[in-house]
């Protein structure tokens, strides 16, 4: 008997380390730099993932940001959140927020590698959507292939040199107070993109 409960419970562990929630990320400055910096960090890395036989104009993701919802922000930080427009509050504190899109077009080169090792970077959750998306471009000659994730940044009030004053999360976790939940869409290659609009 227990030996087909020690069996049964090593079948449901693989799947619960799957759905294992990504660890937070600290950060000391978030900003669209950041944004752009780990974005293409991700595309680094998933270019370097393979050796993939793709033709050069298709190495280029159409990638578009915006704010997704935002949890009682206070008016003085504002300013820190990238694309964050506030409506009308009340008090020093909001939950109205306005969405403001944010597009660019990103190479898909390993060369963008050099925003992995920068401070301000942080991974975005879309590594192994792009990592596939390589693969099935390289296989197939028509795909258009679409990435998409939120994250959520939370200031955490930390002006210290010793600790970070931001936590990213992957997912749209606004249990905390000036929390910023942004989207980020990426479609590969960016021509499709621009046909779909």
């Amino acid at each position: 008997m227990l030996r087909h409960c020690l069996a049964a419970l090593a079948l449901l562990m693989p799947s619960a380390t799957v759905y294992a929630a990504e660890p937070a990320q600290k950060i000391w400055l978030f900003n669209g730099t950041a944004i752009d910096n780990s974005i293409k960090c991700d595309l680094a890395s998933a270019a370097r993932s393979g050796r993939y036989k793709i033709l050069p104009n298709l190495m280029k993701a159409r990638v578009t940001v915006n704010v997704e919802k935002s949890n009682n922000v206070e008016s003085k930080l504002v300013l820190k959140f990238p694309w964050l427009e506030i409506g009308g509050s009340s008090g020093n504190a909001t939950g109205n927020t306005m969405k403001n899109d944010y597009e660019a077009t990103f190479n898909i080169s390993g060369e963008n590698s050099v925003n992995c090792r920068k401070n301000n970077q942080f991974t975005t959750g879309n590594l192994e959507c792009l990592k596939d998306a390589l693969r099935r471009l390289a296989e197939f000659d028509d795909v258009k292939a679409t990435c998409e994730r939120i994250f959520t940044a939370t200031y955490t009030g930390s002006a210290s040199a010793k600790l970070p004053a931001w936590k990213i999360e992957i997912g749209p976790d606004l249990s905390a107070k000036n929390s910023v939940s942004y989207k980020v869409n990426l479609i590969i290659p960016a021509s499709k993109a621009k046909a779909a609009q």
